[in-house]
């Protein structure tokens, strides 16, 4: 497997084949940062499994919570999209034109004259 890393193959100098051994060891390593974090999953299972019958009282409350939280996100999120597609960038030429020959107004262009007027 080290030996995918290198354009020449396996056929480099021993410099190469000694490098090729720090990257196992950095593939260990890597291993090895898996495993702890395995092992923070399984205590933190052992924590829900202590505090389950008071954390299902909650269970409920925290999925509507959850929702509301994912919808007002939602809402932002599609209301910052609305504002980014309206402005005059997405604009045909002839809208162009008919907006500034004052023909066209937009949504952006009417809540402002609405707040100056």
């Amino acid at each position: 497997m080290p030996c995918s890393f290198f354009l020449e193959g396996c056929s480099g100098t021993v410099k190469n084949a000694s490098s090729s051994g720090q990257f196992v060891k950095v593939f260990k390593m890597l291993r090895l940062i898996r495993l702890v974090k395995l092992l923070r999953l399984m205590r933190l299972d052992r924590l829900f499994e202590r505090y389950k019958d008071e954390l299902f009282f909650f269970l409920r409350m925290l999925t509507v919570v959850r929702l509301v939280i994912m919808l007002i996100y939602l809402g932002h999120l599609f209301g910052c999209l609305f504002y980014y597609f309206s402005s005059d960038f997405f604009h045909t030429s002839t809208e162009r034109e008919l907006a500034r020959d004052g023909m066209l107004f937009t949504w952006l262009d009417q809540e402002d004259m609405s707040v100056s007027g």
